[in-house]
């Protein structure tokens, strides 16, 4: 029984990692700098 905990565990852990702090992360590092405009729009 506490192998199938585990693995219950993990899958939700590794769920909450993908659907909610990826996106976060890469908010936070990739952000736009204006509204509207992509990142990296205005590089050139």
């Amino acid at each position: 029984m506490s192998m199938s905990i585990t693995i219950m565990g993990g899958l939700a852990f590794a769920s909450v990692l993908t659907l909610i702090a990826v996106p976060v992360l890469y908010d936070l590092f990739f952000s736009r700098d204006e509204v509207g405009t992509p990142a990296g729009a205005g590089a050139r």
